[in-house]
């Protein structure tokens, strides 16, 4: 379920590897064949630093036992759903990867007899979405502010009347995104992150759904086209984008 990759290394090697080494080499292999993108692959290695300071993941991997990764995946309860789930991958790849090599033959995190992943105790504060009042009190607002008080109206009005994700928001391109003679909207890729963290414009949309046209409805059309007249010429054709021509990032507007 997690995958395995051949990777060239000897058998004196093997002997001595250990589950940090294992996941980084499958890590920049599957980033190397396009398995994984940037955004994935940073995050992934943001949870195997983690990994990497645990005493477990430096030693052989012939020589960990199952009592340690339970310990340590036991010390993960209080951490969110994804946490856990995101580490939890990470820990089964690596000892896939290993029985695949025949470094280990006793694959504990997999069978019927596997190590579970640990259920999250971990009490989330859930994120509270605008009423329909406060909805309309921001609707009235947008649509009565100036452009030059509320550089952002349409951005956001176009968010709110087309349920668009804000990441497809932002790289919008009004050459090759906008159809305002069929009333067409192409979301064909979203914003997301290089193995720096710097926000880019990524190849796809964020999931496999996501690539769709949407219809303008008559105020939708009415927004697209007052910020098409408000629109700063740039590069990349950016619908929105800052004053130095560039693009927004995402994490700044939220």
């Amino acid at each position: 379920d997690y995958g395995v990759t051949v990777l060239p290394v000897s058998c004196e090697q093997l002997k001595k590897e250990d589950i940090f080494h294992i996941l980084e080499s499958v890590l920049k292999e599957y980033y190397k064949l396009g398995k994984i993108k940037q955004a994935t692959f940073k995050r992934k290695n943001a949870t195997l630093k983690k990994l990497q300071k645990e005493k477990f993941t430096n030693i052989p991997i012939t020589k960990v036992k199952r009592e340690d990764v339970i310990r340590y995946l036991e010390s993960l309860k209080s951490y969110s759903k994804s946490t856990i789930k995101q580490t939890y991958e990470l820990i089964c790849m690596a000892f896939g990867q290993a029985t695949y090599e025949n470094i280990i033959t006793d694959n504990f995190m997999t069978g019927w007899k596997r190590v579970e992943k640990p259920k999250s105790e971990y009490k989330s504060h859930h994120r509270k979405s605008l009423t329909i009042d406060e909805q309309k009190k921001l609707v009235d607002y947008l649509n009565s502010v100036s452009y030059e008080k509320c550089p952002n109206k349409y951005l956001l009005l176009l968010l709110l009347t087309t349920g668009m994700r804000i990441g497809e928001d932002l790289v919008l391109d009004y050459e090759q995104d906008i159809d305002l003679n069929n009333a067409k909207i192409y979301i064909r890729k979203t914003q997301t992150k290089n193995i720096s963290g710097k926000a880019i414009i990524g190849e796809t949309a964020k999931t496999e759904n996501g690539e769709r046209t949407l219809t303008m409805t008559n105020i939708s059309k009415s927004i697209i086209e007052s910020a098409l007249e408000h629109k700063i010429a740039n590069k990349n054709h950016f619908l929105f984008c800052k004053e130095d021509k560039s693009m927004f990032n995402h994490q700044y507007l939220n």
